[in-house]
């Protein structure tokens, strides 16, 4: 996907297919459930945990956010957005307008869920904590969601350089599985 592409996607069960009883029990990592021999998944495929089925997850490809250090600037006894900073806002406000067709229902409600792999421009050593609010920041204002506070779950992960950066956020409505209580 190319630098702003925005794509909606439902993730949903695999197909069961029924097989002879006793013939290919199995245990699925990604849900510790066991598939009894009448049962059989397609070769690969492995369902999802039943607290991410049917679940609509938006992914978005940005580019790479602006450190916190350079997001804001002081002028005096104002402190503002800096002009690197100002422009983050506006392609991240472009690229989710490119895409508001595919987005649904947008602002997101309620609690969610977000997955960010930012994936630095070169190898220089940056904390990836120092990146995350100008990104967090920019998507509430390009309207994805109401109020940055409804990020209950923050994943983030530092991937391989590329030219350029680039930042893929994946946010989606958090559900709790079953007999977790918060």
């Amino acid at each position: 996907m190319r630098t702003g592409a925005v794509e909606r996607r439902r993730q949903v069960s695999a197909p069961v297919e029924p097989t002879a009883k006793g013939e290919g029990d199995k245990i699925v990592p990604a849900t510790g459930r066991t598939y009894a021999g009448h049962c059989r998944l397609p070769a690969g495929r492995t369902p999802p945990p039943p607290h991410l089925e049917r679940t609509i997850m938006l992914t978005v490809e940005l580019p790479y956010p602006p450190s916190i250090n350079h997001y804001w600037r002081r002028v005096g006894p104002r402190t503002l957005i800096s002009r690197q900073g100002r422009k983050f806002r506006q392609d991240v406000e472009d690229a989710v307008r490119r895409g508001k067709g595919l987005l649904g229902k947008v602002p997101m409600q309620g609690n969610l869920a977000v997955e960010v792999v930012l994936h630095p421009p070169d190898r220089r050593r940056r904390d990836l904590d120092n990146t995350l609010k100008a990104l967090l920041d920019a998507l509430q204002h390009a309207g994805v969601y109401d109020d940055d506070s409804q990020i209950t779950q923050l994943l983030a992960q530092r991937g391989e350089p590329r030219p350029g950066g680039l930042a893929i956020v994946r946010i989606g409505p958090l559900a709790i599985p079953q007999g977790i209580q918060t």
